[in-house]
């Protein structure tokens, strides 16, 4: 940002983006710290609010039209989510009566078995549309691409590593409700179908693309699959899932920040574009690389003994050379 504002006939923009980024990290922080799931949607809600305004911080037609597209979808899938939470709530209402916190998670885990199993399944549906947009969850995640190729890098950082877990953890709230009420069979069957479709559209998408901004922001879609796939094995698929949501927080954050320094130093978002990285920016480049190793899931297996035999095993065995029969 300070690169930027050296560069930028605006001297206020930068301001700008501090005030709505940190009204965007507050927003964030209240949904995932509040009991009341009614003022956590509020809280999801704001999220799309502050952020849309930063996407075209530097204005042209692509950013102004993804900033709208996002909008305009993430409106309609908070609306859907509204919907859910509206019917939970009647529910409750239909059974315990009007009550002040009657839309506090913890009070709905204690009703949660008395509540009506058909009512709440419906409810689920809305909210997991709903919040499934927020997470990329295809096919709701049309706007996330463009969003994130179009943003500020530290706004990109958030949104995929921030944001999409902000909605996930939204799920996971609701999930733990209906499950209370009718077990858990219908949510993982729906969570299980999502999830796969999601890393099925997320993986296509992936071979595609030139753009390692708009590479980052698939492979969130996928990434998101993974994790609604992940609740749908139990306690440790729950431990799992959670487990790759921290993962993936900090590795594509790390990335898209790193994006937004190659970006600057090449002027281009196109791969091929980028060359000799390593060699431009020697710190940067293998953050990168590293960040890339981290998403993809690889890791490096370590040989236990003292001697050379991986490198022994890389390389064929010399041929001993055998005099030649007449």
């Amino acid at each position: 940002m300070a690169r930027h504002r050296a560069e930028d006939d605006d001297p206020g923009r930068a301001r700008f983006f501090r005030i709505f980024a940190s009204l965007f990290t507050l927003a964030m922080l209240v949904a995932v710290t509040i009991n009341n799931v009614a003022l956590m949607w509020v809280a999801i809600e704001a999220t799309t609010i502050v952020s849309a305004i930063l996407i075209p911080l530097h204005r042209s037609k692509a950013s102004v039209e993804a900033s709208w597209k996002y909008i305009l979808i993430g409106s309609v899938g908070i609306a859907l989510a509204f919907a859910g939470t509206v019917l939970a709530y009647f529910d409750f209402v239909s059974l315990l009566g009007r009550r002040h916190d009657a839309l506090n998670w913890t009070l709905l885990m204690e009703v949660g078995p008395a509540l009506h199993a058909d009512v709440l399944r419906l409810a689920f549906v809305f909210l997991l549309v709903g919040y499934g947009t927020k997470a990329g969850l295809a096919p709701m995640h049309t706007w996330l691409p463009d969003a994130h190729s179009e943003a500020p890098a530290p706004l990109s950082a958030m949104m995929s590593g921030v944001l999409l877990a902000v909605a996930q953890y939204a799920i996971i709230r609701w999930k733990a409700v209906v499950d209370a009420a009718s077990g858990p069979a219908f949510t993982n069957q729906v969570l299980m179908a999502l999830g796969l479709f999601s890393i099925a559209v997320g993986a296509l998408s992936l071979v595609r693309q030139r753009s390692y901004k708009r590479l980052l922001a698939y492979s969130s879609v996928e990434h998101s699959g993974l994790i609604c796939l992940g609740m749908t094995f139990g306690p440790a698929g729950v431990f799992a899932s959670l487990l790759h949501l921290v993962n993936h927080a900090v590795a594509k954050s790390m990335s898209f920040l790193l994006a937004g320094r190659i970006l600057a130093r090449y002027r281009s978002a196109d791969v091929g574009a980028v060359t000799g990285l390593v060699r431009t920016m020697p710190v940067t480049g293998p953050l990168f690389a590293t960040g890339i190793i981290a998403l993809m899931g690889l890791r490096r297996s370590a040989c236990s003994c003292r001697s050379s035999c991986c490198f022994a095993q890389a390389s064929p065995p010399a041929r001993s050379r055998r005099p030649r029969r007449r």
